[in-house]
């Protein structure tokens, strides 16, 4: 039974341990957008979530500098975490690497699409 709880613990540790590998890699490489097809995210689309201590007028200062507008901000908990259309003929790629560079953002993405999968036949 020990043997079991402590199996199951260091499986545990393994997965957390995995997934925040592969975080920490977005988080010590800013702007660093993982190659995906286009059709995995929307176009002229991005997320960006910026630090808490970051004034709205600061970060509309930013969206503006990059002539971007923010089309919402995900009312989460005040996460500042908002979806940003991009200035049109801008890459997603490029976009998301310029955010990641402004000490203000904790991280930008891509818009990415999800696909609910089922197994009923």
């Amino acid at each position: 039974m020990k043997n079991l709880f402590l199996i199951k613990q260091i499986l545990l540790y393994v997965f957390v341990s995995v997934f925040y590998v592969q975080n920490a890699y977005a988080v010590f490489n800013p702007g660093a957008v993982r190659s995906l097809p286009p059709e995995s995210y929307v176009p002229g689309q991005i997320i960006v979530k910026f630090k808490p201590s970051t004034p709205a007028g600061l970060i509309n200062n930013i969206h503006a500098a990059q002539s971007a507008t923010k089309i919402t901000e995900f009312p989460f908990a005040k996460l500042k975490l908002n979806l940003v259309r991009l200035k049109q003929g801008q890459s997603v790629e490029s976009a998301v690497q310029n955010y990641s560079q402004n000490p203000n953002v904790l991280y930008a993405e891509p818009d990415y699409i999800y696909h609910r999968y089922s197994n009923s036949q």
